[in-house]
Order: C-alpha cells, then sequence, then structure tokens
C-alpha cells in the first residue's frame, strides 16, 4: 500500500516547490580589517626626552566599546561599514613581564573616525605623544654631571659617547675581575602617591642587574628594600616600563623613595652594562 502512494507524494513536493516564491540568500557581515604594522612615539625631546619606546600591542576600541587587543604589526576583522569613530591605545608589557599586558598610561589614546568598506584592510600607522600632565626624571647622559650617585669612592658608572653614533653618549658601568658589586641610586626623593609612575629604561648587558627602592624612614635614615625587578642580560638594546608605584605602596610608611640599579658579577668575573634614557615619568 505504501509502496503505491509514495510516487504520488513525491510529485505532491515537486510540484509544490515550483510554486513557492524563490529566497534571496541571506548574507553575513562581511568584515572590514584594520592593518597596522608599525606605531611612533613623538616627542619634545628638550623636556619629554628621546621618542624610543617599546610598544608592543595596540588596545583598539569602536564606537566606545572594545574590540579587542593586537599585537603588532597585526591585521584583524572589524564587523563594521561606513565611517565609524575609533580609539586606539597603546600597550607595553608591564615590568618586562610577557603574561602582563597594560595600557601605558602617559600616552595620549588616539581618536579618529574610519570609513569601513566591505572585506577591504585600512592601513594605518599610529603615533602617540605623551600626555600634557606627565611629568619627567630623565637621565640621558648627555649633560656633564651624571644625576645617579653612588657611596663608591670609585664612580664605575662612566659617561662615553655611543660607539654607533657619535652625536649621542651612554652610561657604561664596567666590573673588572677585582670588584664583584656596584650600585647608583637617584636622589630626588619621590612622594607616595596613588597615580601611576613608571621607570623607563633603556639598557644593553652581558649580566643581569636589579632595580630596587631605598625608602627614606621618618626617623632620617634610609633602608633598602630587596629588588623588585632582576632585568636579565641583553645583547642587545632593550627598553622596559617599570611599575614603581605598586612597589611604593607595599611600603606605605616611608616618606619618599628613590630607585637603585644594583650589579653584580661572580667573583672573579667581569661585567659590562650601558644605560640610556632613563624616565621616570608621573603625573
Amino acid at each position: 500500500m505504501l509502496k503505491n502512494i509514495a510516487p504520488y507524494i513525491i510529485s505532491i513536493f515537486i510540484i509544490s516547490a515550483l510554486f513557492l516564491p524563490s529566497c534571496e540568500p541571506i548574507e553575513a557581515d562581511v568584515a572590514a580589517y584594520v592593518q597596522i604594522d608599525s606605531v611612533n612615539v613623538t616627542t619634545d625631546i628638550s623636556t619629554q626626552g628621546t621618542s624610543n619606546h617599546k610598544i608592543t600591542d595596540i588596545w583598539f576600541n569602536l564606537d566606545g566599546s572594545r574590540v579587542g587587543t593586537f599585537e603588532i604589526p597585526t591585521k584583524f576583522p572589524v564587523i563594521a561599514e561606513g565611517k565609524r569613530p575609533v580609539s586606539i591605545s597603546a600597550g607595553i608589557i608591564k615590568s618586562g613581564i610577557h603574561d602582563f599586558r597594560e595600557v601605558y598610561p602617559f600616552f595620549k589614546i588616539i581618536r579618529d573616525t574610519f570609513d569601513f568598506v566591505g572585506a577591504e584592510a585600512i592601513p594605518y600607522y599610529p603615533t602617540f605623544e605623551y600626555k600634557e600632565e606627565t611629568k619627567f626624571w630623565i637621565e640621558d647622559f648627555e649633560d656633564p654631571g651624571l644625576k645617579l650617585h653612588t657611596n663608591d669612592s670609585i664612580n664605575r658608572l662612566k659617561q662615553i659617547i655611543d660607539p654607533n653614533n657619535q652625536n649621542n653618549h651612554l652610561g657604561h658601568v664596567y666590573l673588572p675581575d677585582t670588584v664583584d658589586a656596584f650600585l647608583v641610586y637617584t636622589k630626588i626623593n619621590i612622594k607616595l602617591s596613588t597615580t601611576p609612575i613608571y621607570l623607563e629604561i633603556e639598557y644593553k648587558s652581558d649580566e643581569a642587574f636589579s632595580v630596587g627602592i631605598l625608602t627614606e624612614q621618618i626617623n632620617g635614615s634610609y633602608e633598602d628594600i630587596r629588588p623588585f625587578s632582576i632585568i636579565k642580560a641583553s645583547p642587545e638594546w632593550n627598553k622596559l616600563y617599570l611599575n614603581l608605584a605598586e612597589q611604593f605602596n607595599i611600603n606605605p610608611g616611608a616618606i619618599s623613595y628613590d630607585i637603585y640599579l644594583f650589579f653584580a658579577t661572580d667573583q672573579g668575573g667581569k661585567a659590562n652594562v650601558y644605560l640610556d634614557n632613563l624616565k621616570i615619568v608621573s603625573f
């Protein structure tokens, strides 16, 4: 019985399909793209120091909502069409720890309008600037006197001419095999603050060295706190952004704070450390 009616049912479905209205295919949203191959920083070198940077990421917002964080160079999709407001923030590796990424609070947010079209890519080259309210302490080793102090009778931090750029000066620490440690420190009496405070430091070193804080106590004495950052040796120039406010807040009882750099070798070893463009930046 079923075999006899099956052909009629199939025929009815075929005939019905012929008379159904045709449907246009539903088009999914087509993503446009933003392509950022590199970023720049511009500074007033007389008051803000060098424009050297190590911006690793951009944080991208569309219409005030976050799209994502992208490591440079990057090309990423954005579901958008037409002219739309965007904002771009500069991202860094916090205190040299690759898993800790954050927006650097001292750079202005870039605000612009992008015209998104279909699947096309928009090439963009952001240039960041420091915010006007940023304050700087700078040791770039260009002035005759050094701003870093030591209690060592022989100051092993020397100002030298950059062998790769005769117009630039560097700080050079050399520890011979007869000296296994050396320390330098700032003397600017930084006050505890709830606002961000960072140390920017550029270096090249064949030995690891450490960064720590000195605290001025109520009785006028100074105490050195254990180093909060061990900077690994680097045969090439590198730049780090070290969060100081977090360290100050761990020790809130001090009157003021200073930063020290401690260099050491195994006994009988030698060390060369090159420094440039140290900045303590705050609001």
